[in-house]
């Protein structure tokens, strides 16, 4: 009797890591391996209040389209989009977000307040795949 306690007890404890270990992959999109990011041609500029990052994308699977992209967030916040196909299959993709602009001091002068030098920008895909890439920024006054 106590065996059959025993391997139903395993059975529920091993089940319940499965449903933990499947309910944890769900949540994280899974990595995409096609689409990559041209960071030679991508980049993000910090002027006033708006902080824009251009991102061109390509893919080792043929030309992409627009509707392959479901969202770009730069620094953790939901970036305003305009995707533009580009002629080699590519796409131009820029994310827009606003900045908080601080003033103060003599005249309001800003210039010790040190402007955003990286952009982090996150690309979801409409398949749930994912990819992201740390950008330089330059700072425009």
């Amino acid at each position: 009797m106590r065996r059959v306690y025993l391997g139903a007890a395993i059975a529920v404890a091993a089940v319940a890591v499965l449903a933990i270990v499947f309910a944890s992959q769900s949540s994280q999109p899974r990595s995409n391996n096609t689409v990559l990011i041209d960071t030679g041609k991508s980049g993000c500029i910090a002027h006033l209040n708006q902080f824009n990052c251009t991102l061109v994308l390509s893919s080792t699977q043929g030309a992409m389209k627009a509707s392959q992209i479901s969202s770009v967030r730069v620094n953790d916040t939901v970036a305003q989009t305009f995707i533009t196909p580009l002629p080699n299959g590519s796409l131009s993709v820029e994310a827009d977000i606003k900045i908080t602009t601080i003033g103060g001091g003599a005249l309001n002068d800003i210039s010790v307040v040190a402007p955003l030098s990286k952009g982090q920008v996150a690309v979801s895909f409409s398949d749930g795949t994912a990819l992201s890439a740390i950008l330089q920024a330059q700072f425009v006054e």
